[in-house]
């Protein structure tokens, strides 16, 4: 996959902005708070329909203005296409546009192009709780799988409906609401399953690849693995045998229900899970270091690259996000090398040194108040 061509009309700061891509190397520099960063977001938002950032649609739109358009030529296996997005914040829709023609799902191109973004933030994934490690593993199967989307987005209101019911029967103290509880269980045991199938499945594959990379990263020194944790069965579950995801589920909704009713929420499920990083085989939070730390997220995104090349049969767009300054000299000597390959790659910093990178050919941007130079 490739992104020849980008056009920004009121996204953050820039006004009207057209970029034209190198195939391969993209090098983007510039103070801080110039636009750097709004340059990989609006890249990000051509291939995920949302920003990475804590943002709603509105604050993408610039100061003043009251509708934001991205648009991007893209070059995938299939082809050529254009992609369109138009947000109007007085009218409040989104619209998608691929090759001038209106699509109703915002999530149809994802087979058309896809990113994976590495930046400072992401050591929240280790730093933070089991959301963002949730969250992280959630969007990269969603990259590959629609029907895994869709059993999110299902399992989500079905939980909110049955936490409805758990909260009534708290505050009744009766079994007035127990049929309707059931008739709740059984479909959050029926998506919960399929999700768990699913992570499991896509983490077995991830394992070898972030192990490999992390042994090349630290040459041999530290190998770092990922394991799942299900609130399910109280345990790290390696491998799940898949035809009894729904009885030890049901099984133990039916042994935690009183305390479910006690509490008015459910207290097991896919919403309740983890997903461990550990180091030579201790605990990466509790064990780690700053740079083991960084390993390891290295690892995680360049294996992501990896699995997604497998699943989508081309390698995603690659976005750094002044990730060089995070990184010292072995982890940036690795990154170079590897940055050599076949992807297209979008790198921003504000000390991008091109002594450093001499290796790599490219284009250069230099960013300016939201105006955007060849160099």
């Amino acid at each position: 996959m490739q992104l020849s061509r980008i056009e920004l009309k009121n996204f953050r700061n820039y006004e009207d902005t057209a970029v034209d891509f190198d195939d391969k190397k993209n090098f983007i520099t510039g103070d801080n708070a110039q636009g750097k960063t709004n340059l990989l977001e609006a890249i990000y938002y051509l291939s995920r329909a949302k920003t990475f950032r804590r943002s709603n649609d509105s604050q993408l739109i610039r100061f003043g203005c009251d509708f934001f358009l991205i648009k991007g030529t893209v070059q995938n296996k299939k082809g050529q296409l254009n992609i369109a997005f138009y947000y109007n914040e007085v009218q409040g829709n989104k619209i998608l546009q691929v090759n001038g023609e209106k699509r109703e799902r915002l999530n149809s191109i994802a087979d058309q192009l896809q990113t994976v973004l590495y930046s400072p933030d992401d050591l929240w994934l280790i730093k933070g709780g089991p959301a963002y490690r949730r969250r992280y593993f959630n969007d990269i199967i969603s990259k590959i799988s629609s029907r895994y989307t869709y059993d999110l987005v299902r399992y989500e209101k079905t939980l909110q409906q049955r936490n409805n019911i758990l909260k009534k029967l708290r505050e009744t103290g009766t079994n007035s609401n127990s049929k309707q509880l059931e008739l709740w269980t059984v479909p959050l045991v029926q998506y919960g399953s399929r999700i768990l199938r699913k992570r499991v499945e896509v983490l077995e594959q991830l394992k070898p690849l972030i192990r490999l990379i992390s042994r090349r990263i630290t040459g041999e020194k530290d190998e770092v693995s990922i394991k799942y944790y299900s609130s399910i069965t109280g345990t790290l579950w390696d491998k799940v045998e898949k035809e009894k995801i729904e009885e030890i589920f049901t099984e133990k909704l039916a042994k935690v229900e009183k305390e479910e009713i006690k509490k008015g929420f459910s207290v097991v499920g896919p919403h309740r899970d983890d997903v461990y990083l550990l180091v030579n085989g201790r605990d990466l939070k509790v064990y780690g270091s700053q740079g083991q730390y960084r390993t390891a997220i290295l690892a995680l995104k360049l294996a992501e690259v990896e699995f997604l090349k497998g699943q989508l049969g081309e390698y995603p767009l690659l976005l750094l996000d002044d990730v060089f300054s995070e990184l010292d000299q072995r982890r940036r000597s690795f990154l170079i090398e590897e940055i050599m390959g076949n992807l297209q790659i979008f790198i921003t910093g504000t000390d991008l040194s091109k002594a450093e990178l001499k290796g790599c050919s490219g284009k250069w941007f230099q960013v300016t108040e939201g105006k955007i130079e060849s160099l």
